[in-house]
This record gives C-alpha cells, structure tokens and sequence, in this order.
C-alpha cells in the first residue's frame, strides 16, 4: 500500500503541510512515521478523516469539537450537536435576511430624500427598540448604560440611529430631543432584544405624520447649533401644517438618521420621522 508525505496529502485537501500539523495535535490525525527519518507518511484512508474533519469545520464547529464528535463512540451525541449547529445556522440566516431587508429600506430611504417635496405624508410607523444615549448635547451615563451602548453597537444595522422629539416638548413648542440608536422590533426580538436595562419599546402606530429632515453638520458648536434651530423650525413647521388639516401629536415622534460624510469636519443627515397622530 503505497503511503503519502505531508506535501503530498496538503497538495490533495489543498490544505497547508502547518494544517495537517494541528490536526495531528488535536487528535484527529495519527499518521506512520518513517523509522530512520521520522517523516509522517499518510494512508489513503487518512483522506477520508480530512473529509470528515472539514465537513465538521465548514459547519461551525471548532477543531477541540470536531475532535470530541469524532472520537465519540455514541452516535446520538453527534446527531444532537447537529441538530444545534443546524439551529444556530437557521438564526443567522434569518438574521441576514433582516440585514438585507434594511439595507433596501434605507435605500428606499436615501431615494425617497432626493423627491419627497410635500412637507408630511400619513404613513404607519415601524414597532422599534429605541436605546437613548444623548438629550441634547449631553451624553447619558448613568447606571449601566454604557454596557448596554456596547452590547447595541455590536448588533445594530449600521444605518439605524435614533432621534426623539417627546410629546410634552412638542406640544410646549420647546422641541428638545433626545439622540441615540434604535432597532426595529423583528430584528431585535431575532437578536434576543427586550424592553428594559434603558431600551424602551415604541410600538407600531397605524396613523403618522412620515417626513424627512436633512441637513449638514459641522463639527464645530456654533454650524452645530445652527443646524439644530433649523431642524427644530422645520418640526415647527411640520406640527403646525397638521394641525391645520386637523391633527395634533398624541405619542413621541421617533424615527431614523442616516449620516453620510461630507468632508473631513461635515457630515449629511437624512432623518425619518414618525409622528403618531389623533384628530382635534
């Protein structure tokens, strides 16, 4: 039976001769040594635990885990690690469906920034895990926020930043607003996210006022201010449209930013906005 150098069974997985090394380490490998050279030499065989080896790797699972599964004498337990791979698999599929979905929701976004020419539309408002970190200019820091901030900037969409305007400043015409970043609620509930530990729940509103805000910021306190006075008229402007056609805001406005960069100390906003509404 003819047996193969290292090159040679590398050559064949297309896998580097460092590879086979590790494999042997962990136990799964346990190729012949030559006696006067000590050279590893493989059996045809040896090609069909590779198979194995890498069908258990392209699933997921680690080299220590491969290892326990393929040592295992029982065959139920390598079923049921499987069946949850399998599980953990079906979740980041669904995930990544939700990311694609977005992903063509702020496209539609972007596009519907450069033709929205009325003031407002009646719109619904999406259900979304709001997760405030700024009133203001302030940043909010208490208990354990910051954890929190950490845990949602791992797993948010990258586009989804939140802006709030809450009902009683709106109704008392000081518009202070609240920034941080929110999820919608599908892809929150498939990332295990829940009201609660300063993430608040806006359920879906059938009636909205929907409208886009865009402007340019400058990192510099003044543009800064400036462009916040502007925002603010524009929602002055927005509220006091609707209450002519006979609508007031009955919850928080809430909505999306989307942030493009303009040059090194400015950058584009597009803001979407939910106004839940309730006639006069």
């Amino acid at each position: 039976m003819k047996r193969y150098k290292i090159k040679e069974m590398a050559n064949l997985m297309d896998i580097s001769p460092s590879t086979l090394r590790n494999f042997e380490e962990k136990g799964l490998l346990f190729p012949h040594r030559t006696a006067q050279s000590g050279y590893r030499q493989f059996d045809p065989v040896d090609l069909n635990l590779l198979f194995r080896i890498r069908g258990f790797t392209r699933c997921g699972f680690s080299l220590d885990e491969t290892a326990r599964l393929m040592h295992s004498e029982e065959l139920i337990p390598i079923a049921d690690a499987l069946f949850h791979k399998s599980q953990l698999l079906d979740q980041q599929l669904r995930l990544m469906a939700l990311k694609s979905r977005y992903m063509k929701h702020r496209a539609r976004h972007l596009l519907r920034a450069t033709r929205l020419g009325r003031e407002w539309i009646l719109d619904s408002s999406p259900a979304m895990y709001l997760l405030p970190f700024r009133t203001n200019n302030q940043i909010m820091n208490e208990d354990d926020r910051a954890q929190v901030i950490r845990r949602w900037a791992s797993l948010k969409p990258f586009t989804e930043s939140l802006l709030l305007y809450p009902l009683e400043e709106m109704r008392s015409g000081s518009m202070g607003y609240v920034c941080g970043t929110c999820i919608e609620k599908a892809y929150g509930d498939a990332l295990g996210v829940h009201p609660g530990g300063h993430v608040l729940l806006k359920e879906s509103q059938p009636l909205c006022a929907y409208t886009l805000v865009s402007g340019v910021t400058d990192r510099t306190g003044v543009a800064q201010s400036a462009n916040d006075t502007a925002f603010q008229a524009r929602m002055r402007q927005v509220l006091r449209t609707l209450a002519q056609e006979g609508y007031i805001p009955k919850a928080d406005a809430y909505g999306t930013t989307l942030h493009t960069q303009v040059s090194v100390r400015e950058y584009l906003h597009i803001s979407e906005l939910w106004i839940p509404l309730g006639k006069k």
